[in-house]
C-alpha cells in the first residue's frame, strides 16, 4: 500500500476508534440502566418479562453490531510505530479542533472572541484555529513521509 493510503487508514481509524469508545461506554451504561429498570419492572408484575425478553434481543444484535464495528475498527488499522501513533493522535486531535470551531454557531463563536480579548494569553481562539489550520498540511506530510520511511 502507499504511505498515503496508509497514513490516511491510521488517521481514519484513531477517528474511528474514538467514536466507537464514547458509543460504546454509553451503550453499556444504557444496559446497565436497563437492566436494573427491567429487574425492577419483573418483580413488580411478570407481565413485563414480554419487554425484557424483547430488549435482551435489542441488546444481543447492539453488541453483536459493536463488536463487528470494533473488529473492523482494530484489523484496518496499519501497523504503526510509536512515533507515527503519536503524529497521528496529534493530527486528529488539530482536525477535531478545527472541526469543532467550525461547527460553533455565530453567537458562540462571537463570545470567545469576545472572551479572548479580555484575556488573549488564556483564550487565543484565533491563533489556535490558525496554527491547526496551517499545520494540518504540514503533520499530513510528516505522516505520509514516516509510513514512506517505514516500507
Amino acid at each position: 500500500m502507499t504511505p498515503l493510503v496508509l497514513a490516511i487508514r491510521a488517521i481514519a481509524t484513531e477517528f474511528a476508534q474514538r467514536v466507537y469508545k464514547v458509543i460504546l461506554i454509553i451503550a453499556v451504561i444504557a444496559i446497565v440502566l436497563i437492566i436494573g429498570v427491567s429487574v425492577w419492572l419483573v418483580g413488580m408484575s411478570a407481565w413485563w418479562w414480554i419487554l425484557v425478553v424483547i430488549l435482551i434481543a435489542w441488546m444481543l444484535v447492539g453488541g453483536i453490531v459493536l463488536t463487528i464495528a470494533g473488529v473492523i475498527i482494530g484489523v484496518t488499522k496499519p501497523t504503526q510505530t510509536k512515533s507515527q501513533k503519536k503524529q497521528v493522535k496529534a493530527f486528529v486531535d488539530k482536525l477535531q479542533s478545527v472541526s469543532e470551531v467550525l461547527q460553533t454557531p455565530r453567537f458562540m463563536l462571537l463570545f470567545r472572541l469576545v472572551k479572548t480579548s479580555f484575556n488573549p494569553q488564556r483564550y487565543n481562539v484565533i491563533k489556535n484555529l490558525a496554527e491547526h489550520t496551517v499545520g494540518l498540511q504540514r503533520d499530513l506530510d510528516e505522516i505520509i513521509r514516516s509510513f514512506r520511511s517505514a516500507r
